[in-house]
């Protein structure tokens, strides 16, 4: 499996469940933002679409949305699997052979 597979695989889960945490009607700004991150999630071909990704997410504390204590927690969960293969992405390859 590819990065942008196994990325992919890793995110959209987690995305799915932070989407589900919010009442739409409520909320339909963070829905969208969400959702809207799923959907470039499911067009990723390239690594620089997975760091667009990544650039979105890390927006997310700056777009006034007020999260419950659950939604906070499976948001904090997303970033951190974005952070993750963000770090994995940029470590160096190991060549010392």
């Amino acid at each position: 499996m590819n990065l942008i597979e196994a990325s992919r695989a890793q995110l959209e889960p987690l995305t799915h469940a932070v989407i589900q945490a919010f009442d739409a009607d409520a909320d339909p700004e963070a829905v969208g933002f969400f959702t809207a991150i799923l959907v470039h999630l499911s067009l990723m071909e390239a690594e620089e679409d997975l760091a667009n990704v990544f650039f979105e997410l890390s927006s997310t504390a700056f777009r006034g949305f007020s999260f419950s204590p659950e939604q906070g927690a499976l948001i904090d969960e997303l970033l951190l699997s974005a952070e993750e293969i963000a770090f994995a992405m940029s470590a160096p390859a190991d060549d010392a052979q």
